[in-house]
C-alpha cells in the first residue's frame, strides 16, 4: 500500500476515480499485479489529506 500526503488545491470531487481508472490501465498491462482489485482513497485525518493506493500483486506471484 502506498499512502501519499497532499494538499487538496483545486482537485475535482471525483479525482480518486479519475485516478483509479488511470492506474487501472496502466498495472494491466503488468500480470504481476491484480488491477481488478487497485483501490483508492481520499482520507482525511482532521490535519492532513491524504490519498491512499492499494495495488496488490497478483495471486501466486512476488
Amino acid at each position: 500500500m502506498m499512502v501519499l500526503s497532499y494538499e487538496r488545491k483545486g482537485l475535482p470531487p471525483n479525482f480518486a476515480d479519475i485516478l483509479q481508472e488511470d492506474l487501472i490501465q496502466v498495472f494491466s498491462k503488468y500480470p504481476q499485479f491484480d488491477s481488478k482489485r487497485i483501490e483508492v482513497e481520499l482520507k482525511n485525518d482532521g490535519e492532513v489529506d491524504q490519498l491512499w493506493i492499494s495495488i496488490p500483486f497478483a495471486r501466486g506471484r512476488s
